[in-house]
């Protein structure tokens, strides 16, 4: 391992491009992420849970964490647009009801979830039970799977 932190691991040619490089691993104490040739950070491993108390929007820093809400009355998750928020298909987060009131995750218009028959998704399993992941599949599409 390199001084900087980085485990270096050399990839084949892209059969596209013909450019080869590097996935690089980092640690930096708190995580374990990979960096893209364009510099771009994806967690694989990470002890993050952002925490709240109210409604709230997915945002790219939730990519491989979790986010909690803690609420005695019902609250929201909301998926935005591609056009608000890219996110790059496979990003995952993980979804948790960690109050005793309802928890749904909210698509905005224009954004499908694969994997339920409803529009707006509640989480279920009662108070302090449900979790759901959702990931990524392509323009404004993402996919629901756990307590729905």
């Amino acid at each position: 391992m390199a001084d900087d932190g980085l485990i270096k691991i050399p990839t084949q040619a892209d059969p596209d491009t013909a450019a080869s490089g590097y996935i690089n691993i980092y640690n930096d104490g708190d995580s374990i992420a990979q960096i893209d040739s364009a510099g771009n950070k994806r967690s694989l491993f990470k002890s993050y849970r952002r925490a709240e108390t109210d409604s709230t929007t997915i945002t790219l820093a939730d990519v491989g964490n979790i986010i909690s809400v803690d609420k005695a009355t019902a609250a929201s998750v909301t998926i935005p647009l591609d056009a608000t928020l890219t996110f790059a298909d496979e990003d995952a987060i993980v979804i948790a009801q960690f109050g005793a009131g309802t928890l749904s995750i909210d698509p905005v218009a224009g954004v499908t979830v694969n994997g339920v028959d409803d529009t707006e998704i509640e989480i279920l399993g009662g108070a302090y039970k449900g979790v759901v992941t959702i990931v990524k599949l392509g323009p404004n599409e993402w996919w629901a799977y756990g307590a729905i």
